[in-house]
């Protein structure tokens, strides 16, 4: 599947947060979003797009991605939500690091 369904979710999650959204990497399609915080370390949040069931999972990664790794999934109407958990959870790594 494509991220064709999922993108007006991301996107007005993205406007309200003023974030900044990676559409391609490495001549692929990517929904990615990368936050830094005061000492310079990159933390990411991305989304894969909906499987063949409609399931889209949200990952969030510390810049020491071994230790800080979160994984969730969501149905198109709880996109929005999980986003906002995603979201949340790299602001507090932010602040704990």
């Amino acid at each position: 599947m494509n991220y064709e369904t999922i993108d007006p979710t991301i996107d007005k999650w993205r406007s309200e947060h003023d974030l900044h959204i990676y559409t391609s990497a490495k001549e692929e399609q990517v929904r990615s979003v990368h936050m830094v915080d005061r000492k310079a370390r990159t933390y990411r949040i991305w989304i894969d797009p909906p499987d063949e069931k409609g399931i889209v999972m949200v990952h969030a990664c510390a810049w020491d991605c071994k230790k800080r790794k979160q994984d969730w999934s969501a149905t198109l109407g709880e996109l929005r939500l999980v986003l906002e958990k995603a979201h949340k959870t790299i602001l507090r790594w932010m602040t704990e690091s």
